[in-house]
């Protein structure tokens, strides 16, 4: 129920309608409200989303040459799906262009929605006169399908949910020892440092590249002080925390050492108080100046 929240949302920037523009360029199969030209690429052919049936697709957003956004690199990255509706009154008034597109399409077919630059806020900052919303349909499922692909999705969360709780325990131990030998100086040889003062120790390699700036990094952590006392950690909610690599939305320590890590590593950042919360800590939790500990282990990056 995630996505197609997160795809209402998305969809609002479809809510103005622009002038009406000629449909008869090259290439252009037609209008999907006045001012919204589109092309349907493939046209396989076959069934179409009906209403009341549940739409499942890919999507990427581009101005001009540059992608804005794309749903393959956010959330799990699965595709987005949307209920077929007819009715586009009150909140469902901006869902009308996207879900007539649907509606074109076919299971495998890839449509192009241009959406003009005066139907969207003035104060957009677009290069080009158009954004364009390339669409994929991978999949049309009815209520039943739906429901029973949602409460399987469910139960694998929860399974995975449990998986991860059940570790903390462990995890917990183990850092408090990693914290002990630390601070002893057993793990120096072991230890690496960046110029920055960052500090890490690889348990194990994963495989694969690099994660890049910009990338939504994915991984399970357990964070301590020095004295091996948590503060927080992911294993107990049993979900992966992801956030986008380089964009400042983590604490440096960690902008910094996840890129150090490919998907499947599991290792130990020990992170100086300047690349981390400072001398105003994060209270209650972490006094100022504090040197913290994290056990890591490098999911996925998309």
């Amino acid at each position: 129920m995630k996505n197609i929240v997160y795809l209402i949302a998305l969809a609002t920037i479809f809510s103005c309608g622009g002038a009406a523009t000629n449909v008869g360029g090259s290439g252009i199969d037609g209008e999907i409200v006045p001012g919204y030209q589109y092309v349907n690429h493939t046209k396989k052919g076959g069934a179409t989303p009906q209403v009341k049936e549940y739409a499942y697709f890919n999507y990427y957003v581009m101005d001009g040459d540059s992608m804005l956004f794309t749903n393959t690199k956010t959330g799990t990255g699965e595709p987005q799906k949307v209920l077929i509706t007819d009715d586009f009154s009150g909140q469902n008034a901006g869902q009308k262009p996207l879900v007539l597109s649907l509606q074109k399409m076919a299971v495998g077919d890839s449509l192009s929605l241009y959406i003009p630059r005066d139907s969207l806020p003035a104060d957009n900052k677009l290069k080009s006169d158009k954004l364009t919303y390339h669409i994929s349909l991978q999949e049309i499922k009815d209520e039943a399908a739906f429901m029973a692909a949602l409460e399987e999705e469910n139960a694998k969360k929860q399974q995975a949910m449990i998986a991860g709780q059940a570790r903390e325990a462990e995890i917990a131990d183990m850092v408090k020892l990693r914290a002990a030998e630390y601070t002893k100086g057993k793990l120096d040889s072991k230890i690496k440092t960046t110029p920055s003062g960052l500090k890490y120790m690889i348990h194990e390699e994963g495989n694969g590249v690099l994660p890049k700036k910009g990338q939504e990094v994915y991984a399970h952590y357990y964070g301590a002080l020095t004295d091996g006392t948590q503060f927080d950690n992911s294993f107990k909610r049993g979900q992966l925390f992801n956030f986008p690599l380089g964009a400042g939305r983590v604490i440096r320590g960690w902008d910094e050492g996840f890129a150090l890590l490919s998907p499947g590593t599991k290792a130990t950042l020990f992170i100086p108080a300047e690349l981390g919360y400072g001398p105003q800590g994060s209270p209650p939790r972490i006094p100022p100046n504090s040197e913290l500990i994290f056990y890591v282990e490098m999911d996925n990056v998309r």
